[in-house]
């Protein structure tokens, strides 16, 4: 049957067609729709359903109202156009195909720019290049399920419910065909009252949830990120979680990150990280800058399953400075060293703390001997070598013992221990290395004319470096 789209036009927005489909609804089935169905700023009210259809040109809807529920089931469009218009029901796209004329995979497509959805928006079963629905308000949940496209949009989007996506694919763009995106999911700036939910999924791009914020959790399961995931500034009320499993979805292993990706939570605040400590979970690069969380661990569970590769967890001390290490940039930024080690001290682990602070100086050490200055990569070799930065001060002890031996054992040999009559040297050696004890003025009134005196200088030297490490450690300046 074909249908023209003026005479559906008519019948929606003029009376009195509009009176009766405002008691009863409008279905339109098995149609092929000649030229332009024009509603833009008309006013419909009651649901609108469109099933089995071929549209030929591009849906105007832009500054409509729609009173109603507006549905789209198992056809083929040339885009439909929503800009700034008001759909008090849901938005339903079920089985919808795309075809376009333009080589431009970012043209013709589902734009709900600056919309209103009241119910909700429903996306199944799809094939749609480009979706957008920048500055849109939607009253309920997000669903999509079954997506295949390029782009998915909702950037500075508001969401009174869930966002869930689950099983779709966004590809790098066809062949001949320009401005496509590389398979990106911007979810730049949204709100949502409760989660986001990502399902096994495939994001060949970036996906963008930058100055998101997020009422409930953040949940990525069981999805391939093949770029890199920005969540800068974000916000996660409850909790970034990661869920997979070691089983085979669609022919591929369960996994989350390509080889290359990079997640970048700089400056975000997240309440709880629920991912396991292991580097499966993980990509192979973070951005950790001026992140701020509250927990991280896994939730414990009433009925835990058997550890997998993908869920096992290295011990804390290992983990956390090998995920701290993970963090990109060229410039030491103790910031997220601090962070972890305080969260560590709070919650008793203070091996782990103290494993992550050796880290963060271990890693401010590499940078200062290869960039400089060079003093500073002096300071921090003998704060390791001496105190362990502060954190293993029983290195101090063993150097102090090892001059101290050594001492004894070089003045023993000297014409003036003889005299003084100190045939073992150990109080001499003791009362010249620490410089804040002085056991007996005699030990500072002896003048070594040998060549052993040269030892002594060292020696002198020594325990004045190592004294000014250890207080530097009491006092916490090492740290």
């Amino acid at each position: 049957m074909r249908v023209h789209g003026s005479f559906v036009r008519t019948i929606l927005a003029e009376p009195p067609f509009s009176e009766w489909i405002a008691k009863r609804g409008f279905r339109l089935e098995g149609f092929e729709m000649l030229g332009r169905l024009d509603l833009r700023g008309q006013i419909v009210h009651g649901n609108v359903t469109f099933v089995n259809f071929l549209f030929d040109y591009p849906l105007e809807i832009s500054s409509a109202t729609i009173d109603g529920s507006l549905s789209f089931q198992s056809g083929t469009t040339a885009g439909i156009f929503l800009g700034d218009a008001h759909v008090t029901g849901a938005l339903l796209l079920t089985r919808i195909a795309h075809i376009t004329r333009a080589k431009d995979c970012n043209t013709e497509s589902v734009r709900a720019n600056g919309s209103a959805i009241d119910g909700g928006v429903k996306i199944f079963g799809s094939s749609i290049p480009w979706i957008n629905f920048y500055h849109a308000r939607i009253g309920r949940d997000v669903l999509i399920s079954g997506l295949k496209g390029n782009t998915l949009s909702f950037p500075e989007a508001s969401v009174g419910g869930n966002v869930r996506l689950d099983s779709i694919e966004l590809l790098p763009g066809r062949p001949g065909y320009k401005f496509c995106s590389d398979g990106r999911l911007n979810l730049f700036g949204i709100q949502t009252t409760t989660d986001v939910e990502l399902w096994d999924s495939q994001i060949w791009g970036a996906m963008v949830a930058t100055d998101a914020v997020i009422g409930g959790s953040l949940i990525l399961g069981d999805t391939f990120f093949q770029g890199n995931v920005y969540l800068q500034n974000a916000r996660v009320d409850r909790e970034l979680l990661f869920e997979a499993t070691d089983s085979k979805r669609n022919g591929r292993a369960a996994h989350h990150w390509s080889s290359s990706s990079m997640l970048s939570l700089d400056s975000a605040s997240i309440n709880r990280i629920d991912a396991p400590k292991n580097e499966i979970a993980w990509p192979s690069y973070i951005e950790l800058g001026n992140l701020h969380f509250n927990t991280f661990a896994r939730k414990k569970s009433e009925n835990p399953e058997p550890a997998t590769q993908w869920s096992s967890e290295l011990p804390a001390a290992i983990w956390f400075p090998l995920w701290l290490s993970k963090s990109v940039g060229d410039i030491y930024n103790p910031q997220p060293y601090e962070q972890v080690k305080d969260y560590l001290t709070k919650t008793g682990d203070l091996e782990a703390a103290t494993a992550v602070g050796i880290a963060g100086k271990n890693r401010e050490r590499r940078q200062a001997c290869h960039n400089g200055p060079v003093l500073n990569c002096i300071f921090l070799w003998l704060s390791y070598a001496t105190i362990g930065y502060g954190y293993v001060l029983y290195r101090s002890i063993l150097w102090s013992l090892f001059f101290i031996a050594t001492g004894a054992l070089v003045f023993r040999q000297t014409q003036e221990a003889r005299d003084s009559h100190m045939p073992f040297g150990l109080a001499y050696s003791f009362d010249t290395f620490i410089p804040l004890i002085k056991l007996r003025d005699l030990h500072y009134k002896i003048d070594i004319t040998s060549n052993a005196r040269y030892y002594f200088y060292v020696h002198k030297l020594a325990g004045w470096v190592l004294g000014s490490f250890i207080v530097a450690a009491v006092t916490g300046l090492t740290k």
